[in-house]
């Protein structure tokens, strides 16, 4: 099959398809120089705590096992809980209690397997729908979703938010379904991500911005519903204030603690400092920047005229506005990489393959160096690259949405052509 035929006979889906084509061959180099240099690479892509893999899986089991998940100072939403506490039901509680690390015994160790293979088998269903596979080269885009260095990032922590990405994903694939059922699902999909990781609720502004007002109100009826309705299982609302206060706290910690792999805007400002400038010191407006990037990305979402870009800017907040966010974070931009790559064959600038770049930078796991980084500490390189890039993308999300604007009311201001009396 010659090169040409592959890529597409025009660069709107040749550039789609390089992006494709650039995280597969980046997994699939990861995988040999792993391979060929017997593990000396996996410090570069996932976290430093090997006695502690699917951490998030494993050590919610045993908290969540007696419905009272708050008084161990946990983060996680109500419903995000009760999604581990099902879990755990698959589990003896002599089991959950004993000495020997679960992963030692079969039972949770397949509970785990299942955790993680109900939102796949979803996401591959939706994906396979809305990218309609009957065409080969589409097949490649649902390979390259799931090799992503946040997907396998997320994987190895064993994180809820996999089921977060789920709900987006449905939101995402059927938002503009002929089908009502199917729209209606796509809400209940976003109100369900919301529910489970909270800042997803972010994304409702997609609905405000298309006009879609009633959905819009029964999306955060729906929302509401999963917010609030699961601190029924675990003692009624009296655990919402413990709620509060866990994720407060939380916060403040794992937001000044040492551990690398962020990618929050106030940490890669920090990073950066401390990595170039060879800064000991934070810099005290780092967390204030983050508000302020982030506000001017709501305007431009609300600015922009492709939905996709107005979805990758909004994504961007939910990364870099909170007080820490790790690698992980970074699965909720394979929602507006998936709009990217399966968008209009005709609806790309040449301006847009910026954003080309940042998707490969971002999603594509690069062996950059053969060196183990051996302490959570450390900053590796490919940190360094996701934080920069996340900036640049920031950056030019403004001046887009700015030229965007600009050129649309030029476009408005032309006066329209008078038709000939004959064509009245």
């Amino acid at each position: 099959m010659k090169i040409k035929s592959m890529l597409g006979e025009d660069r709107q889906t040749q550039a789609r398809r390089i992006t494709v084509a650039a995280i597969l061959f980046a997994f699939a180099a990861f995988v040999f120089v792993a391979v060929v240099f017997r593990d000396s690479l996996l410090g570069q892509l996932f976290f430093r705590m090997t006695s502690d893999v699917f951490m998030d899986y494993f050590n919610c089991l045993f908290v969540v096992s007696n419905r009272d998940p708050y008084s161990f100072i946990t983060m996680y939403p109500p419903l995000a809980e009760l999604i581990f506490y099902l879990f755990s039901r698959t589990i003896s509680y002599g089991m959950l209690s004993c000495t020997p690390p679960l992963r030692e015994e079969q039972a949770p160790m397949m509970s785990f397997l299942l955790f993680i293979a109900i939102p796949i088998v979803i996401m591959t269903w939706v994906l396979a729908d809305y990218l309609k596979t009957s065409k080969p080269m589409n097949r490649f885009v649902i390979l390259a979703f799931f090799v992503t260095t946040p997907f396998l990032w997320m994987l190895e922590r064993g994180n809820i938010i996999i089921y977060s990405l789920a709900g987006i994903m449905i939101f995402i694939c059927y938002y503009d379904s002929d089908k009502r059922w199917l729209r209606e699902l796509a809400l209940i999909g976003l109100a369900f991500s919301a529910g489970v990781k909270l800042y997803p609720a972010i994304l409702g502004l997609i609905l405000i911005r298309d006009r879609r007002w009633k959905e819009a109100i029964r999306c955060a009826i729906y929302g509401i519903f999963f917010i609030f309705a699961p601190f029924m299982a675990f003692g009624g609302f009296r655990s919402l204030l413990s709620m509060i206060d866990s994720l407060k706290y939380n916060s403040d910690v794992l937001a000044n603690d040492g551990n690398s792999y962020k990618v929050n805007y106030s940490y890669i400002f920090n990073m950066l400092g401390r990595v170039w400038l060879g800064r000991s010191e934070e810099f005290g407006w780092a967390q204030t920047a983050a508000y302020i990037l982030s506000a001017l990305l709501i305007v431009a979402a609300f600015l922009i005229g492709k939905r996709w870009k107005s979805i990758l800017y909004l994504t961007l907040v939910m990364i870099g506005f909170p007080s820490f966010s790790y690698t992980y974070c970074l699965v909720f931009i394979l929602a507006p990489f998936l709009m990217y790559i399966a968008g209009k064959e005709k609806d790309l600038k040449p301006t847009d393959l910026i954003y080309m770049l940042m998707f490969i930078a971002v999603l594509a796991p690069f062996p950059i160096t053969i060196g183990e980084i051996t302490t959570i500490s450390d900053v590796n390189i490919n940190t360094q690259i996701i934080g920069i890039s996340l900036l640049l993308i920031t950056g030019w999300g403004f001046i887009d949405a700015i030229l965007d604007t600009i050129a649309t009311l030029k476009n408005r201001s032309k006066p329209k052509p008078k038709l000939r009396p004959d064509r009245a």
